[in-house]
């Protein structure tokens, strides 16, 4: 037994050490033994074990792996959560495949769950296995979607936005920036979902945009999500919100697309803009990257570049090669290179070319 599986249990109570025997075992070269191990563990209620099964995930007899699998009891680590949807998603055998969704289904606490909503965002995981995942987690999982709201809106399988949007629909308490969220969530990436019981959401949440209600954190924070921040800022203007310091100016005329008063009040612009590139926010990282684009500041093109190579994503790579700037295109296709991603002329990205505002 290897010193990572004998260290969560070293200060664990006798009743809990007494499991590592099993754990031990997991390890004989009897099948029938490693078997019976994770059967007994399975039982076992101490949460220091999910280490120890996750090392043990790579056993390659099919009817072991799947009582290694029936083991998960609570899943709480995000390296757990990605090891078992690489299972789920391309095992050889069905029934491992099944067993390892079935695990997914205990994740809990929000650092495990987060991470399964994280993996939406990564071309190289089973996006329709994800979210059906998160549909069953239930209310569990309606925070850290929210929270990324502004990638899953994003997302182009209508699948995937159909079991999230159900998600969404099917918690009994809304508070109304969450209507606001889900509304959101729906209407501007998903209309083709009219089809799906949410009228009353929508109803409500059109009632608190377009008749006075302003939620002044999570929505006015939206306004940095490029694709809807403008019909976000024209319900904003519509229900008379006024901007409450020089941030949300900002953000405004970006999400209006307003380049003459981006422009006009260059030194409030850039500071904001310059701020949000350091944001641990990426959506305002985001934002900021493709308005400096849009604005055409040539003074600014290597922060730009620096983004690209410290916190970009494969989207950020295709805008930057597709916004007919020369020394933006050569860094996207570098950081692809580095980063063994195919990006292409014509699509994907945003559609933001350099100094489209002016």
């Amino acid at each position: 037994m290897s010193l990572l599986d004998w260290l969560p249990f070293l200060f664990q109570p006798a009743q809990a050490r007494a499991l590592l025997p099993y754990v031990r075992a997991l390890r004989s070269r009897d099948p029938h033994v490693r078997v019976h191990a994770a059967q007994v563990l399975a039982a076992a209620s101490n949460p220091a074990k999910e280490g120890a099964l996750r090392r043990n995930l790579k056993e390659r007899d099919p009817s072991v792996l799947i009582e290694i699998l029936h083991a998960f009891t609570t899943i709480t680590q995000p390296r757990t959560v990605h090891d078992l949807l690489i299972i789920a998603a391309s095992h050889r055998t069905s029934t491992v495949r099944a067993a390892a969704e079935a695990a997914l289904r205990t994740t809990s606490g929000p650092t495990a769950i987060k991470a399964l909503v994280r993996v939406l965002t990564h071309d190289h995981y089973p996006a329709v296995l994800v979210a059906r995942i998160l549909h069953e987690l239930g209310p569990s999982a309606k925070t850290p979607i929210l929270q990324h709201v502004g990638n899953l809106m994003r997302w182009p399988d209508k699948r995937v936005r159909t079991s999230l949007s159900r998600v969404l629909e099917g918690y009994e308490a809304l508070q109304d920036a969450d209507v606001v969220f889900t509304y959101l969530l729906i209407t501007f990436v998903s209309n083709e979902l009219s089809g799906l019981e949410l009228d009353n959401v929508k109803r409500k949440a059109k009632d608190l945009l377009l008749h006075g209600y302003v939620y002044d954190g999570p929505l006015v924070d939206c306004l940095m999500l490029w694709q809807t921040g403008p019909l976000l800022a024209e319900r904003l203007q519509t229900a008379g919100w006024i901007p409450q310091d020089d941030e949300q100016q900002v953000h405004f005329w970006v999400a209006k697309r307003d380049a003459r008063r981006l422009l006009g009040d260059w030194c409030r612009t850039e500071a904001v803009l310059l701020n949000d590139l350091e944001s641990s926010r990426y959506e305002n990282c985001e934002g900021a990257t493709y308005s400096l684009i849009g604005l055409g500041k040539e003074e600014h093109l290597g922060r730009l570049i620096t983004m690209l190579e410290t916190k970009g994503r494969k989207e950020m790579a295709e805008t930057f090669l597709n916004s007919g700037h020369a020394a933006l295109s050569e860094a996207a296709r570098l950081w692809a290179c580095r980063h063994g991603h195919y990006i292409h002329y014509g699509r994907g990205g945003q559609a933001v070319r350099w100094k489209a505002f002016r």
